[in-house]
C-alpha cells in the first residue's frame, strides 16, 4: 500500500503475463514501458482513443463487420510467415508480428477501421470486427 500524505492508495499486484504484454506493446510502438503505461491512462480517461480520434472511447460499441477479399487476405498470411535469415554482419530483417503489424495498418487506411481494434469474427478466416475510423 503506498501513501499519499493523508491519503493511501491501494495498488493491486499486476500479473506477470500483464507486464509482459505492457512491455512488448511499448516495444512495438517504440515507447518505454512508464511512457505505454501513462498513455493508456490518458486514453481511458481523456475521451480520445490516443490517435488524434476524439470521442472514440465512446464508440468503442461502434465495431463493425468487415471482410477481407483474396488479396488482402494473402497479404495478411504472407507478412505473417517467418522469414529465415542469417545476420552477417548486418540488421535482422522484421518480425512476422512487424510484418503482420504493418499489413494491418495498411488495411486499416485502406478499408477505414482503426487497426488495432481487429478481432477475429466467427464467420470464417477472412472475418473480423474492428472499430471505423471516421476521420
Amino acid at each position: 500500500m503506498a501513501t499519499n500524505g493523508k491519503q493511501q492508495l491501494r495498488i493491486p499486484a499486476i500479473d506477470t503475463a500483464v507486464v509482459n504484454k505492457l512491455k512488448m506493446q511499448a516495444i512495438e510502438q517504440g515507447k518505454s514501458l512508464q511512457e505505454h503505461v501513462i498513455a493508456l491512462l490518458v486514453k481511458a480517461t481523456s475521451g480520445s482513443d490516443g490517435r488524434g480520434h476524439p470521442g472514440a472511447i465512446s464508440e468503442r460499441a461502434m465495431r463493425r463487420v468487415f471482410q477481407l477479399s483474396d488479396e488482402q487476405y494473402n497479404r495478411v498470411i504472407e507478412a505473417s510467415k517467418p522469414v529465415p535469415y542469417i545476420v552477417a554482419g548486418g540488421m535482422e530483417p522484421a518480425s512476422p508480428q512487424e510484418n503482420a503489424n504493418h499489413v494491418w495498418r495498411a488495411l486499416g487506411e485502406e478499408m477505414g477501421f482503426l487497426w488495432d481494434t481487429a478481432k477475429p469474427d466467427s464467420r470464417g478466416e477472412r472475418y473480423f470486427t474492428a472499430e471505423e475510423f471516421k476521420p
